[in-house]
């Protein structure tokens, strides 16, 4: 059997759907290993998008791309809000997309992004994201239990020139982009300022027409100044900033009046050097980040699911007229690593990290008059969502590569200690004493590559992560708007992952294939107990989270084998099926993992002259999930609908794109999403459909919707780039 007939087989008779798609990559990595290196050298799975691709789509945020590409699932509480799962781990951590409780790390140049919230990070000014896939502590420290998100911002020299793009879109939507970038002498440059406005969306069929309270505005800015001093060494500024502002948030529980403004600020010094030989290279990261997140969450008059069981007769009278929470983040950290080829095929990183942060918290709730829900444990005088505190962590990793047998044979080792200390500050209207507590790690890595011939890759990786528990977690007690109490456990251990991946990757004459089967498990997850007859929670470890799935992707330019000239006509298939995705809870007992469906599907058409048009025509899928009883309210299910489980129904999402240079200057972009206009949502039972079946009673007109959550139904877009 000759080496194609080999080829497509194996991709014909592996698994399309996927929960997780990835795409095939021909270019230089940095994510793996921290420094440059070939994707056919890197033994986890990882996939990369560049810039074209990201804006192909006219996504509103990051979590929009995902959703679009089908490369996770994604959790949406409003358009400043979202989180996903990768590989079984989750952003969600405790409730807000925070990257203290995240399983997933999220970088911006490989540096803590700051926050897990996908839902605020725009991708006007990123050169190319790479998602690793599987746990990779022994880099990037906790957080790296399921998978890194990487986001690579442009420069001076990514980009030259200047740009102008204009984009308009159903619901109200409008962005304006400037990009401009060069090079003068020593010197270059990079500069991105954007702005977008939205109204209201509307949902697909069958559903009520607008979602209300999903309206947002959109601001970005990225200035970087890089300079050569000599032909090895080089210094990079860059300042970042990025948020969502007056954006509405809907939540589980419909509302009409809630909204957030939600942003971050970054700045950081890149030194890069080596010697004259190449023979040592080092790099030096110096960073401060500032991540804020202001929450106007009313409720007035009366709702929830506390005062529907403690007291029903409540519900509609006075409630909340101000209930303001303020987090704030502040960040410093240098990241420091030395790479050296001691001998002939060997690379020894060493690196270092330090990071000091801390978190401000406020709060301000104001009453109606009449108000009584303090009667029911709801008082007006609350502690903040979580408590102040201060994280400080050093870190020493050390990480060995050789290859063999004609460098076709590659190995690589890694190892990290991290000690990380926590402390507990005094917070506003909460009785925490000031404490601490340290904790200490070992985490480690291997990986192997081997190259089989010119067209054919095997891989195989195996590794562990961790999740420090946070302070809040440890220390401080907090309440929920509608009067849940959170109570600490200092008892508890952090999170640890234990991941492998075995694969191959392919490309011969058009025909690119990728497959990987892998295994993540989670142990001592931390998750929250609700004590019964009662609205208090604490926070505790429970057992572990197991997935095994089969992930993979093909696609083949069958004009390859043409004279067509440089048309291509690329059909691809990719996706994730999990095979197992069990989770053990509080009581020991195992079920399959809720929120996560067994597998979707990424399915498209791309025709192409590259330089000149492009066109694509894809499907997104899902099977469906399912959700526990328990978590119903979540969901916004009647009280007496409350059983073992409920279905998520799945979906199939059609969309198309395309763009035209026009002329070397000009080039117009269009596109739909969501052709079909379905009505569906990958994360709520409710949908917004205004069927009463759907509806809590706990929920009223005026302040809550009434109604479920949709997606954005059939959306158009369109625009154009100036370049010059």
């Amino acid at each position: 059997m000759n080496s194609r007939v080999f080829v497509l087989l194996f991709a014909f008779f592996a698994p399309l759907n996927a929960a997780e798609t990835f795409h095939i990559i021909d270019e230089l990595i940095v994510t793996a290993s921290g420094i440059k290196e070939p994707a056919d050298e890197v033994s986890q799975t990882i996939l990369t998008y560049d810039a074209k691709e990201l804006a192909a789509s006219a996504p509103r945020h990051l979590a929009d791309f995902f959703q679009n590409r089908g490369l996770a699932q994604i959790q949406e509480f409003g358009p400043g809000h979202s989180t996903l799962f990768l590989r079984g781990s989750t952003t969600i951590g405790t409730g807000h997309g925070w990257s203290d409780s995240s399983e997933i790390s999220v970088l911006i140049n490989g540096r803590p992004a700051g926050t897990a919230n996908f839902g605020k990070i725009s991708t006007h000014d990123v050169e190319r994201i790479e998602i690793l896939y599987g746990p990779n502590s022994v880099l990037y420290g906790s957080s790296a239990l399921g998978g890194v998100v990487n986001l690579i911002t442009k420069n001076g020299c990514s980009f030259e020139g200047t740009e102008l793009t204009a984009l308009f879109s159903s619901f109200d939507r409008y962005t304006q982009i400037i990009q401009s970038g060069g090079k003068r002498g020593s010197f270059d440059y990079y500069l991105e300022l954007s702005h977008t406005t939205a109204g209201d969306y509307d949902t697909g069929r069958s559903s009520t027409g607008s979602q209300p309270n999903t309206a947002y505005d959109q601001r970005a800015a990225n200035f970087s100044l890089g300079y050569q001093l000599r032909d090895n060494h080089r210094l990079d500024f860059t300042f970042r900033h990025d948020g969502i502002y007056h954006a509405g948030h809907p939540g589980p529980t419909y509302s009409l009046t809630d909204e957030d403004d939600r942003y971050n600020a970054s700045a950081e010094i890149l030194y890069t050097g080596s010697t004259h030989d190449d023979r040592y290279r080092w790099t030096n990261r110096f960073y401060w980040l500032r991540d804020t997140e202001q929450f106007h969450r009313s409720q007035d008059p009366l709702l929830g699911l506390l005062p529907a069981i403690a007291s029903p007769g409540l519900i509609g009278s006075p409630g909340i007229t101000r209930d303001y929470n303020e987090r704030r983040l502040t960040e410093w950290g240098n990241r420091s690593a030395l790479h050296a080829d001691l001998i002939s095929g060997n690379t020894l990183t060493v690196g270092i990290d330090l990071r000091l942060s801390e978190t401000a918290n406020r709060r301000e709730r104001t009453a109606a008059p009449l108000y009584q829900g303090a009667l029911i444990g709801v008082p007006v005088v609350m502690p903040p969502l979580a408590i102040n505190s201060r994280t400080t962590s050093t870190a020493i990793y050390l990480q060995d590569s050789q290859t063999f047998l004609g460098d076709r044979l590659k190995l690589t080792l890694g190892t990290r200690y991290d000690r990380t200390r926590e402390q507990a500050l005094r917070t506003q209207n909460s009785s925490v004493d000031p404490s601490s507590e340290s904790r200490e790690i070992f985490v480690h890595q291997i990986g192997a590559t081997y190259q089989v011939n010119d067209w054919l890759t095997l891989r195989a990786n195996a590794g562990t992560g961790f999740l420090a528990a946070n302070a809040s977690q440890l220390f401080g007690t907090i309440r929920t708007a509608n009067g849940f109490s959170y109570i600490p456990n200092p008892d508890l251990k952090d999170e640890k992952s234990f991941g492998w991946d075995v694969g191959f990757r392919a490309a011969h004459r058009g025909l690119t294939a990728d497959f990987s089967l892998y295994e993540n498990t989670i142990r001592d997850y931390i998750t929250a107990f609700l004590y019964p007859t009662s609205a208090t929670l604490q926070w505790r470890n429970a057992d572990e989270r197991v997935v095994r799935g089969i992930q993979g992707e093909i696609s083949q330019d069958l004009f390859e084998y043409l004279p067509t000239g440089s048309l291509t006509f690329t059909p691809y298939f990719g996706g994730n099926w999990f095979l197992s995705k069990k989770s053990e809870d509080l009581t020991g007992q195992t079920a399959d993992q809720y929120y996560l469906a067994d597998g979707s599907l990424n399915a498209g058409l791309r025709v192409a002259k590259p330089g000149k048009w492009s066109t694509d025509l894809y499907v997104t899928a899902s099977s469906p999930s399912e959700i526990n009883g328990g978590f119903l309210q979540n969901y916004n299910v009647p009280i007496a609908q409350i059983q073992d489980t409920q279905t998520v129904p799945g979906y199939a999402i059609l969309n198309f794109s395309a763009s035209w240079q026009t002329t070397e200057n000009l080039t117009l972009f269009c596109g739909v999403n969501n052709i079909l206009d379905k009505n569906y949502s990958p994360y709520f039972l409710a949908k917004n459909n205004g069927s009463t079946t759907d509806v809590a009673p706990w929920l009223l007109p005026g302040t809550a919707s009434g109604e479920g959550i949709s997606s954005p139904g059939r959306e158009f877009f369109g625009g154009l780039t100036f370049r010059f």
